[in-house]
Parts: structure tokens; C-alpha cells; sequence
């Protein structure tokens, strides 16, 4: 099975307006993947695919990052490819190593919490894949069959703080948290409901676990490598291009609310490339 070689991702306000680490993360994807079509989107251009725009007028009383966790999936089932948030970082060429990971007909990179099954923030997925089609239907469940008045409220967070400290953080029982029950009483859902979706949809779909029984499992922790040091303060660039090469990691996740050192993530792909040539010899 192959993925389809189509790159997706979304910054809100257009890549043009990103902040400088969004960007450098984006055209990463070109520099890496010249033979794949990668697809940039935003709210302005979103108006140009009616079913795509119609979400985002439906779903208005839902944060940004929930529209995009239902985008992402919309387009994978729909299309298929690859989504990646915009603040991943192509480390390694998708030719070299994705169809290998997806053989299946989907991947994603496993555990990055004790809560979560996968990571959301890389997805391959073949089109109209089991997963992605369970998953997406476990996910509009939750997140458009209702209002959520107290959404982002004081009383919402401390609500999910204390209900993931009292069920245990493990992906079977964080399902509780986007039961019916759970989310009359809470009146907001989880930041991690796309995460417990996934977790909902294998438990429904004997097909999409069988799929993602058979997926290569890579953990996610290593690829939060730079954002867990915040960059590496004290260190030389030669050390954080070794440390990063040393976990072999194909991508890595950033985020854009951190400063991290700018000559260091300008040539990072490239030296890490270098690294690892060394670290194979």
C-alpha cells in the first residue's frame, strides 16, 4: 500500500502571516518532499471548498484547535496524504521511510502521553482508510452533536483536570471523558478529545484496530526532543544536531510560542543529515 503524495496542513490567518518558526516548519515540507503536492491552508482559502467552509460556519462555537482536529481528518478520508501541524519539522524525506511506517494504509506516531494512544500532529493515512473513517465519525460524535456553554471556562479545566487525576491517565479509560455523561457535566469536552476519539474508534471497529495493529510503531517522545530542552540553552548547534541524530526521529515537533535559537533550526535538517551519515559509518 502507498500514501497518496499529498502534504496537508492549516495556519489560521494564511502562511504569509505565520510567525517565522510556522514558516521555517512549512517550506520544510518542500524542501524535503519536491516530488509531493503540499497544500498550506487557511481560513481565507478554505472558501474555495464548500464542504470544508460549511464546517467551519457549523462549527463556530468550537476553539481552532478543534476545527482542525476535525479538518485533519476530513481531508485524510476524503483524500488522503499526509497531514502535518505547522509546527512539525520534515527531519527526514517521506520517500525515505513513510511507506515502510503506513504499510498498512495508515500511521502515527505512538504515545506521546500516557493518556493518548497517538500523536495528532503527523498523520498518513490512505484514502477512505478504516481508521480515518471510524475515527472521524467518533470525533463529529462528540464535537458537533452539542453546545459547550462552559468551554474554556475556570470551572471546564479544573473540571478535566481532576476527572483524568480520579479515571487514571491511561488511552482506555480517558474514552470516559467523551462519553455522553461526561460531557453533559463537564459542558465542554477535553483538549485531548481528538486523542480519545482514536482511542473510542479501535474499541468500535474491529477493522480500524486490525489496521492499526499492523502500523509501525514509532514513539512520539523523541520527536519533541528540541521543544522538551526548549532548544538546548548553553548548548553548542553541533551538540543539538548530534542529540537529534542519535534519536533518528523523521520529524519533530515544535511549538511556535517558544523562542528557540534561529541558526540553529535554519540549518538543522541538513546537519542532522550529516550527523547521522557519521553515526552509520
Amino acid at each position: 500500500m502507498s500514501i497518496p503524495k499529498k502534504i496537508w496542513s492549516f495556519w489560521d490567518v494564511g502562511e504569509e502571516r505565520a510567525p517565522a518558526i510556522v514558516q521555517t516548519c512549512l517550506q520544510s515540507w518542500r524542501n524535503k518532499n519536491s516530488s509531493w503536492q503540499v497544500n498550506i491552508l487557511s481560513r481565507g482559502s478554505i472558501s474555495e471548498c464548500s464542504k470544508i467552509k460549511r464546517l467551519f460556519e457549523e462549527s463556530s462555537n468550537l476553539k481552532i484547535q478543534a476545527l482542525t482536529d476535525l479538518l485533519r481528518l476530513r481531508l485524510l478520508r476524503e483524500n488522503g496524504g499526509i497531514w502535518v501541524d505547522a509546527t512539525s519539522m520534515c527531519v527526514l524525506p517521506l520517500d525515505d521511510w513513510i511507506d515502510q511506517a503506513a504499510s498498512s494504509g495508515f500511521f502515527a506516531f505512538q504515545r506521546p502521553g500516557r493518556d493518548r494512544e497517538i500523536a495528532s500532529w503527523f498523520l498518513a493515512s490512505e484514502r477512505k482508510n478504516a481508521v480515518t473513517v471510524e475515527w472521524i465519525k467518533q470525533l463529529e460524535k462528540v464535537l458537533l452533536r452539542r453546545k459547550f456553554p462552559l468551554q474554556g471556562t475556570l470551572y471546564s479545566k479544573a473540571f478535566h483536570r481532576a476527572a483524568k487525576i480520579a479515571l487514571g491517565q491511561t488511552p482506555s479509560i480517558a474514552t470516559a471523558m467523551i462519553s455522553e455523561p461526561y460531557l453533559r457535566m463537564a459542558g465542554s469536552y477535553p483538549y485531548a478529545a481528538v486523542h480519545y476519539s482514536f482511542s473510542k474508534a479501535l474499541k468500535a471497529n474491529p477493522a480500524a484496530k486490525q489496521v492499526w495493529d499492523d502500523a509501525r510503531k514509532i514513539s512520539a517522545v523523541p520527536s519533541h526532543i528540541v521543544q522538551r530542552a526548549n532548544g538546548y540553552r548553553g548548548c553548542s548547534n553541533e551538540e543539538i544536531y548530534k542529540r537529534i541524530a542519535s534519536e533518528r526521529t523523521p520529524v519533530l515537533k515544535l511549538n511556535w510560542r517558544r523562542e528557540y535559537q534561529r541558526d540553529m533550526l535554519a540549518n538543522l535538517t541538513e546537519e542532522v543529515e550529516r550527523e547521522r551519515k557519521k553515526i552509520d559509518i
